[in-house]
C-alpha cells in the first residue's frame, strides 16, 4: 500500500501511534462480543500488538 500510495508513512506513524493508546481491557471485551472461531482467537487478542510491529517496521 505504501508503494501503490494509498498510505503514507505519517498514516502508519498515526496508526502506531492509536495503538498504542488502545484501550486493551476494552479491545478484549469487544472481542469477546465478536467472539472470533477458537483458532482465530490469539490472531484476534494480538492483532495490535502485530499490526504495531509491522508499522515499526516499516517505518
Amino acid at each position: 500500500m505504501l508503494e501503490t500510495g494509498l498510505i503514507n508513512k505519517q498514516d502508519l506513524s498515526e496508526l502506531k501511534n492509536s495503538l498504542e493508546h488502545l484501550d486493551q481491557k476494552t479491545f478484549e471485551e469487544e472481542i469477546e462480543i465478536v467472539a472470533p472461531f477458537e483458532n482465530y482467537m490469539d490472531d484476534a487478542k494480538n492483532a495490535p500488538e502485530i499490526i504495531k510491529c509491522e508499522c515499526i517496521n516499516l517505518l
